[in-house]
């Protein structure tokens, strides 16, 4: 039995092993650096989202292009709704109400820079320089469960999505669409100098889901 826990215990610790280690059990490399980097972004992503906006986002590129372009995808979606033809009017009408409350996020959540929402988010959580790595991270997955579980019993609860992530799409359950600052920041993607039509098309492999 004893042999079993201590099993059970090294497999959930063995990403936090010296590299030594799990080179002996897998015979793999293993680079602490990276997984400490992948542990901030799993418990801290409000955080790392406002590195990466003050150090990498170009607020250019929340320019009246993309809200044209916004207006012109609208307008789309607007014609694909009065046309159909296997809705009834009635349907036809919620679709379109909804479609005028839906809001449009460029880039980042303001939130991420609001102090009182960080604080609230982060302020239990604590760490000291004596603590091994190991204790660091059983106390942020304690934190984090914590903190999940206090959302069952809170109403108004905000949309949050990844500022690193390089993707756009629509959120049916919040009824926004995202156009994420990773994505504006990338090359292969939307650049705001391109023509409307051009960034449309780029925009278009972003995986939309429908209204």
């Amino acid at each position: 039995m004893s042999d079993y826990l201590e099993m059970v215990t090294m497999l959930d610790q063995i990403n936090n092993l010296d590299q030594r280690f799990v080179a002996t059990v897998s015979g793999d490399s293993f680079y602490l650096k990276y997984d400490c980097k992948n542990k901030a972004l799993e418990y801290f992503p409000q955080l790392i989202d406002q590195l990466y906006v003050n150090r990498f986002y170009d607020e250019e590129a929340k320019t009246e292009t993309i809200k044209t372009m916004y207006k012109y995808m609208d307008e789309a979606f607007r014609d694909i709704i009065e046309e159909s033809t296997w809705m009834d009017e009635d349907t036809k009408d919620k679709a379109l109400e909804k479609l005028d409350q839906m809001e449009l996020f460029v880039g980042y959540i303001p939130s991420i820079f609001d102090k009182k929402k960080i604080i609230e988010r982060y302020g239990k959580f604590k760490l000291t320089p004596q603590m091994s790595f190991v204790e660091m991270v059983w106390k942020a997955r304690e934190w984090d469960t914590d903190y999940y579980a206090s959302l069952n019993s809170r109403t108004g609860r905000e949309y949050y999505w990844n500022t690193l992530d390089v993707n756009t799409y629509y959120h049916w359950d919040y009824n926004v669409l995202f156009i994420v600052a990773a994505f504006l920041q990338t090359p292969a993607r939307v650049n705001v100098m391109m023509e409307i039509l051009l960034n449309l098309q780029k925009l278009s492999t972003a995986h939309l889901a429908p209204l």
